[in-house]
């Protein structure tokens, strides 16, 4: 409608946008101190699509658990963190990503396609 904001085939309403934004401002800090590989961006695109499909497909309630499964391999990989500090960074991982996958669904495409293109050359 109006009053909105159309991104990668999503339309929100400009407040949601800024919140979206914030996400996104957050991403990108995030990408700065971890090195989130492309793969990994592009499997929270098909997380925040299976969150927003919960209600129709209950089956895809275990996104939750394949974000925390795929955030623990990356920080696995994070040289110079220890088990205390993997488990600090993936409650920080999920505050950062996981609750607004959880709570935009779909739309959190904007903010994850916002960074993908600022890396491209």
């Amino acid at each position: 409608g109006k009053n909105a904001v159309t991104l990668f085939g999503r339309s929100v309403p400009w407040d949601r946008f800024d919140d979206l934004w914030r996400v996104y401002e957050n991403l990108q800090q995030e990408a700065e101190t971890l090195a989130l590989s492309t793969s990994y961006l592009y499997r929270l695109q098909s997380l925040a699509r299976m969150a927003a499909e919960v209600t129709t497909r209950p089956e895809n309630a275990i996104w939750k658990s394949q974000f925390a499964y795929h955030t623990w391999r990356l920080l696995e990989r994070t040289r110079g963190l220890d088990d205390a500090a993997r488990r600090r960074r993936m409650a920080e991982l999920w505050t950062t990503l996981g609750d607004p996958i959880e709570r935009f669904g779909e739309d959190f495409v904007i903010p994850l396609f916002l960074h993908l293109y600022q890396q491209r050359d």
